[in-house]
């Protein structure tokens, strides 16, 4: 054996599967790289924000876009300028009075341009009747005609799994110009389309397939009515896609600087949030004259004004007040009961249980206590009404007397002062 040979390390078992590990990382590698590849996908976001809420969000903004000025409506009561367009799609036709559908008529006659959606033509009898404009029925008879009763909504599918509905992903819809076929192609992709529709008058603008007439414009006086059979292609989600805007906008005749009304009863305006648009400052003022009243029959947390220190009156003070108004009163009654309001406070501080006595009994007590007569305390301590002014001021002299004597000697029992 060479010594090269002998240099080289050998394998262990713990190589040996190292190395198969290795070689089935890079085989899974490379079949990897060679078997997937890069491809941008578009994924549909539902609507989010007034998009989901607005159902003519698409619409509105393709109007600003051309230069329109579009807005949604809650009636018409009262119509545009004759050179402006009414777009009627979610609307129930019926619940229009018959002076309005009557207004709209000479309103379109006057040079007004009308847009309507399928379901709404084939609801009413009066659209129908004057535009000309019938839709076909499967079997080929145009609505309305004798013995045929027109459906609410025209070949209206309930959804992709209907029953004999059939739904065609771009097909190609020829357009015609008062009519005769310009050899150009428009697709409509994704949306139902119905069965057709026929019209009295030669339409100025057309688009078909093999069913019949899907959309198409025709004039009225010198206004125009446009009839769009599958509604789907101005809604939100498929306004913007393929060639649909271009169709809305060819249909309709839209014009840089129109103005576009779109009927919403839906959407129409509260009570509540028109009187706050015409009356805003009127309702705040109301607002605050209420909070105002309210808030001054509410009870107050404090006094209306700083409560004053308290002062005591000196005994002086007190004197020259009573006397003031005893020479304004004439009258020493009020002077009489109060020293005799002192007496018995006197009495009930410096004699034991007299609250338990009765008159005769506390008349005997003062007395023995003050050493006044009997006979003349009873005299000042009875009602001085038949007294004179000058008794008057003998008997109050004489109470005042006995509250100094009751004061000036210590506390005494009932059995002792007797």
């Amino acid at each position: 054996m060479s010594a090269v040979a002998k240099s080289l390390p050998k394998l262990t078992r713990d190589d040996l599967v190292r190395l198969v590990g290795l070689s089935v990382l890079l085989a899974v590698g490379v079949w990897i790289a060679r078997n997937t590849y890069w491809e941008e996908v578009s994924v549909p976001a539902h609507p989010r924000g007034e998009a989901a809420a607005d159902p003519y969000y698409g619409i509105l903004h393709l109007a600003g876009d051309l230069g329109l000025h579009a807005r949604t409506v809650g009636s018409l009561s009262a119509l545009p300028a004759r050179d402006a367009v009414i777009l009627l799609d979610a609307v129930n036709i019926g619940s229009l009075p018959q002076p309005q559908l009557l207004a709209l008529e000479h309103w379109v006659t006057a040079g007004g341009r009308l847009i309507l959606a399928g379901h709404v033509l084939t609801a009413s009898t009066e659209l129908r009747r004057w535009t000309g404009i019938k839709p076909v029925l499967p079997h080929g008879r145009p609505a309305g005609a004798a013995g045929t009763a027109a459906p609410s909504r025209f070949a209206e599918p309930q959804g992709p799994s209907a029953p004999g509905a059939s739904r065609n992903d771009c097909p190609p819809m020829g357009v015609s110009i008062d009519g005769m076929p310009t050899g150009e192609n428009l697709r409509v992709c994704d949306v139902w389309v119905g069965n057709g529709y026929t019209s009295e008058i030669k339409p100025s603008w057309a688009l078909r397939d093999a069913a019949g007439m899907q959309v198409l414009r025709i004039t009225v006086g010198t206004g125009s009515v446009t009839v769009i059979g599958p509604t789907q292609l101005y809604a939100n989600t498929e306004l913007f896609a393929h060639q649909h805007a271009r169709v809305f906008v060819e249909a309709s005749a839209l014009l840089h600087g129109d103005t576009l009304w779109i009927l919403a009863p839906s959407r129409a305006e509260t009570l509540l949030a028109l009187l706050w648009r015409l009356g805003a400052p009127a309702i705040g003022f109301l607002g605050m004259a209420i909070a105002c009243s309210v808030w001054r029959d509410f009870p107050r947390f404090g006094p209306l004004s700083d409560v004053p220190p308290s002062a005591r009156r000196s005994l002086a003070e007190q004197i020259r007040a009573n006397a003031r108004f005893a020479w304004r009163s004439r009258s020493l009654a009020a002077l009489h009961a109060a020293a005799l309001r002192g007496v018995e406070a006197s009495a009930r501080r410096h004699i034991v249980a007299f609250d338990g006595l009765d008159r005769m009994q506390r008349l005997a007590v003062i007395a023995a206590r003050s050493g006044i007569a009997p006979a003349e305390l009873e005299a000042a301590m009875g009602p001085g009404a038949s007294r004179r002014p000058r008794d008057e001021r003998a008997a109050i002299a004489l109470l005042e007397q006995a509250r100094r004597n009751l004061q000036s000697l210590g506390t005494l029992s009932t059995k002792d002062a007797v």
